[in-house]
């Protein structure tokens, strides 16, 4: 996003962007860098962008991306989404919940 053009922004302690909100109404959160989407999340690869908690049951599900198979890369709770980018494939944990397998 323009930094130019926000109506609303939150640094850290670092003066990095944290959170943002542009004059379009467009939300992002990170560092972004796209001001064409009403949410953008940016990270590294292979981070949780985005957890899902169920404290019911005490548990939770996240989204991660990357550019390959996360199977040996990345530890992640059962119920969880990585979406390779380079790919276009989906992969979904199905078992070994917090393990970097499964």
């Amino acid at each position: 996003m323009d930094s130019n053009n926000y109506r609303f922004s939150v640094l850290n302690n670092l003066n990095n962007e944290i959170f943002s909100v542009n004059q379009d109404g467009f939300v992002g959160l990170g560092a972004t860098t796209q001001a064409d989407t009403y949410l953008d999340i940016e990270d590294s690869e292979n981070i949780e962008l985005i957890r899902l908690s169920d404290h019911t049951n005490n548990d939770s599900v996240g989204f991660y991306t990357g550019n390959t198979t996360p199977e040996g890369a990345l530890a992640a709770q059962v119920g969880s989404l990585f979406l390779d980018n380079a790919n276009g494939l989906l992969y979904l944990k199905h078992a070994g919940d917090g393990l970097n397998t499964g």
